[in-house]
């Protein structure tokens, strides 16, 4: 089924490269539209409750419920994991699959972590978090549970700067713990997730932990726009990144869950772990894509597009078995 879906992208990709070249700009504008809305999902004012039946699919719900925990799988993460549940629901229920959206905009998977200053959201985001942990240890979560989130800009504390005049413009508001003044950032974070991933493992749930999408520190769509008209035409590497800005962006990630994976193998437990560097940059060129024939990775700097979302959500080991 993986390999189907990738050759069927390939065909669309290559009868796109041939199209017009209007159809560029066209694709340019499509892929900037993509803003998914999660608000279906969870309640604006009760996140702390179960979720509704909009944040599963391919699961029977009726009045008393659903059986969440027999689903196929959960996705656990903040707005970019948001970002490729279209792709992940679509590529499930391809497949016969049944699975739990546990996404919420601006909350990543830190246990204990509250965002300082704080944000609107931020009350909502500490009751859903205790919400899905209690979930799991009531046994009402899938055993296939896959991880992901912007892990990068958490530990850096610091919006990105591509050193090539990208620079994010948004402000960040860091993460703490209780732990933050006695540890460091850092290591409090670190620690914070090691917590809630070990946790969930001693619940007898199997994990796909799934690195960051390479950031870009430019808005793709407007980027590759400027360059297009410009030059007339986009070359593979247009808008692209250094591949070396990501493993300095996400060097305590990487490595801490390098050591989580070998623990968890020496329990007998499963931290499977992805890298979407592999398949969004050229390891040899040691550059990350912007875009695709044309197509744009992401919508605006770190969230990824349509496309972007179907190459990651075809990675995702039971959407491809």
């Amino acid at each position: 089924m993986r390999s189907l879906w990738l050759g069927l992208l390939v065909l669309t990709l290559v009868a796109c490269s041939t199209a017009p070249a209007h159809t560029v700009a066209a694709r340019i504008d499509e892929a900037q539209r993509f803003l998914p809305n999660n608000d279906a999902c969870i309640d604006g004012t009760l996140r702390n409750q179960q979720l509704s039946s909009a944040c599963v699919f391919g699961i029977a719900v009726n009045g008393e419920g659903f059986d969440a925990a027999n689903a196929d799988f959960a996705v656990i993460g903040d707005s970019h994991a948001m970002v490729i549940m279209n792709a992940v629901r679509s590529l499930a229920e391809r497949n016969g699959l049944t699975g739990m959206n546990l996404t919420m905009s601006g909350c990543p998977p830190f246990e204990f972590a509250e965002r300082i200053p704080p944000r609107l959201n931020d009350t909502q985001c500490v009751r859903f978090r205790k919400h899905v942990l209690a979930a799991a240890r009531a046994g009402e979560l899938p055993r296939r549970l896959i991880i992901h989130a912007r892990w990068g800009i958490h530990f850096s504390a610091t919006p990105f700067n591509n050193q090539e005049g990208g620079v994010e413009a948004d402000t960040y508001h860091v993460f703490q713990t209780s732990s933050t003044a006695s540890l460091g950032h850092e290591q409090a974070l670190r620690v914070s997730l090691e917590s809630l991933i070990f946790e969930l493992l001693a619940l007898d749930h199997d994990i796909l932990f799934v690195h960051a999408v390479p950031e870009m520190g430019w808005n793709v769509p407007d980027h590759l726009r400027s360059i297009y008209k410009r030059e007339g035409k986009l070359e593979p590497l247009s808008g692209s990144v250094a591949l070396e800005t990501y493993w300095a962006r996400n060097r305590v990630i990487l490595a801490a869950t390098a050591r989580w994976h070998e623990r968890a193998e020496q329990q007998g437990q499963t931290l499977q772990l992805l890298y979407p560097h592999k398949f969004f940059c050229d390891e040899v060129g040691e550059r990350c894509f912007a875009h695709l024939d044309g197509t744009p990775l992401y919508y605006d700097d770190d969230h990824v597009s349509t496309l972007g979302a179907f190459l990651l959500a075809q990675e995702l080991g039971i959407l491809n078995e």
